[in-house]
C-alpha cells in the first residue's frame, strides 16, 4: 500500500512539474513574439529615459517625436561581474 501511495505521489508531482514547465514555455514564447505592448507604450509616450545609445536609437525608431532623457543610473554590482 505504501509503495502504491509513493507511486501515486510521484506521478502527481511529475504532472505538476510538467504543467509548470508548459506554462513557463508558453510565457517565454509569448515574450519572444511580444514586445508589441512595449512598442505601443513607447509610441504613446512623449518622454523616455534611458542609459545607452541602444536605448536612444531603439526608442527613437519607434517614436521619433518623443523627448529622450539620459539617465546614467548605476546598476547593481552583479551586472558588472
Amino acid at each position: 500500500m505504501e509503495n502504491m501511495q509513493n507511486e501515486i505521489y510521484t506521478f502527481i508531482k511529475n504532472i505538476e512539474s510538467n504543467m509548470i514547465e508548459i506554462n513557463n514555455n508558453r510565457r517565454f514564447s509569448t515574450n519572444l513574439t511580444g514586445g508589441e505592448n512595449e512598442k505601443e507604450i513607447i509610441r504613446l509616450t512623449g518622454h523616455i529615459t534611458g542609459r545607452t545609445a541602444f536605448d536612444r536609437e531603439g526608442t527613437g525608431q519607434v517614436n521619433p517625436k518623443a523627448e529622450y532623457y539620459l539617465m546614467n543610473e548605476t546598476m547593481r554590482g552583479s551586472f558588472y561581474e
